[in-house]
């Protein structure tokens, strides 16, 4: 039935495509994986990333807690899910984003959120367990975040560094928000919290941050890494978070991307809700994942990621050219359509 209905929107897409504005900037990644391996790399779960996690000199392998433990604190304002990476030293992983982040365009904005934590004191300078934003998988064009060696919150934009004054108890699960916001003339600003065990996190965006950096980046942010240093005693990632919102990233009430049907889950009424809403819905319920105002071959196909991910299988649809297909479609009437979608 549904490839009955893509077969009818394939051929009347041309008279309804149309360029779209970015799509919404929301990743998340829970560690909710099988015990069968405690492998890291190529690893793909999750919702919002463009293929698995990197690592490939495998220093992450046996990084996966496999025991369906994960990271939590009081201040933690979700249920989390999985396990969580646990490292006991070096090394580090890369995934890239299914969006990016472009820093050289004026208004961009993100937030995102993770738990972090730094199992033991390290004693040197190279004690530092990191998340970092990154380009092309690189690690010079970073936004960098952490437990630093004097047991501060650190925050790097490039040429920019900043430290907490609050210093953080080592083994505490940590709770980290950030922000960053783009600027195409002035400085780009980059803002970040950290909420210990004690803390509760605002329900609204707060008007002071503890560390926020000023400087002019043209990075185009499409990845994140888990980095450990050197002298790192071991130390955990779990709950990464990306969206457009301080509530996407830090309100329990926020939706899961791909979830349209509200149920909690991913499941086949989500696949029917988009479906349904191809080329006459017009909001997030009916399949606009991007929220553009339009349920079109976009949603389906960054949908069916989602989809796979959730352990469904879905046939991946070409997004055609409309000049290819305008031909094809001449004299194919738009009641065919009409009733094939009534009628189910």
């Amino acid at each position: 039935m549904i490839r009955a209905k893509l077969a009818g929107v394939l051929l009347i897409y041309a008279f309804v495509s149309a360029p779209h504005a970015n799509a919404i900037l929301v990743a998340y990644e829970g560690f909710d994986y099988s015990n069968s391996s405690t492998l890291v790399h190529n690893r793909a779960g999750g919702t919002g990333w463009a293929g698995g996690w990197a690592d490939g000199d495998m220093d992450f392998n046996g990084n996966l807690s496999a025991d369906d433990t994960s990271l939590t604190s009081p201040a933690f304002p979700f249920t989390p899910i999985g396990d969580r990476i646990s490292a006991p030293g070096v090394g580090e992983a890369n995934r890239l984003l299914g969006t990016t982040f472009d820093f050289t365009e004026d208004g961009n904005e993100f937030f995102g959120s993770l738990l972090m934590r730094k199992v033991a004191d390290g004693g040197t300078s190279g004690d530092a367990v990191e998340f970092r934003l990154i380009s092309n998988l690189t690690t010079t064009a970073a936004l960098r975040l952490g437990i630093g060696s004097g047991e501060t919150v650190f925050f790097d934009s490039g040429a920019e560094a900043t430290t907490g004054s609050e210093t953080l108890n080592v083994g505490d699960t940590q709770f980290f928000v950030f922000k960053a916001v783009s600027s195409a003339d002035g400085d780009d600003q980059f803002f970040a919290n950290v909420y210990t065990p004690g803390d509760t996190v605002p329900t609204t965006e707060p008007e002071t941050w503890d560390v926020m950096l000023s400087e002019a980046v043209d990075h185009i942010y499409n990845g994140v890494r888990l980095h450990i240093n050197s002298s790192v005693a071991g130390a955990e990632y779990d709950e990464i978070r990306i969206g457009d919102t301080w509530d996407d990233v830090t309100s329990s009430t926020s939706f899961l991307l791909g979830d349209f049907n509200l149920s909690g889950d991913i499941d086949t009424g989500d696949l029917d809700a988009l479906v349904e809403g191809l080329f006459v819905g017009t909001s997030y319920q009916e399949g606009d994942l991007d929220q553009n105002g339009i349920v079109d071959l976009r949603d389906y196909n960054a949908f069916r990621e989602i989809y796979l991910n959730a352990g469904f299988t879905l046939e991946a649809i070409q997004v055609p050219e409309p000049g290819a297909l305008a031909l094809l479609a001449l004299g194919v009437g738009l009641a065919g359509f009409i009733r094939i979608r009534s009628g189910h």
